[in-house]
């Protein structure tokens, strides 16, 4: 049995903003997410990053899988074909995040 492994990373993303997504990962036949959420700049204290999940990568719905502040989660099962993350709560100061995305 062959595992594929995808990875989307997103640098000097705004963490100040609820507009704010991760580009589209297309985890084909993957079915375990892991997402990563590191500072680059600024504070980061309240802002909340909220895994979302696709089956078209049009229509997004939000998990239950959230990550407070910087660090990471592991072996999320996610049952789509695309997923991404958002800034659902924002910091409320200029700083800036890389998250990088991966399944597997």
């Amino acid at each position: 049995m062959t595992t594929t492994f995808s990875e989307s990373i997103n640098a000097g993303l705004d963490a100040n903003s609820t507009s704010t997504v991760t580009d589209t990962l297309d985890i084909k036949a993957n079915r375990e997410v892991v997402f990563e959420v590191y500072g680059e700049s600024g504070t980061h204290a309240t802002h909340v990053v909220t895994l979302q999940k696709s089956l078209d990568g049009t229509n997004w719905t939000n998990t239950s899988n959230t990550q407070n502040q910087l660090g990471i989660l592991n072996n999320i099962q996610v049952t789509a074909r695309y997923v991404r993350c958002k800034v659902t709560t924002a910091e409320g100061g200029a700083s800036s995040i890389k998250i990088i995305v991966q399944a597997k």
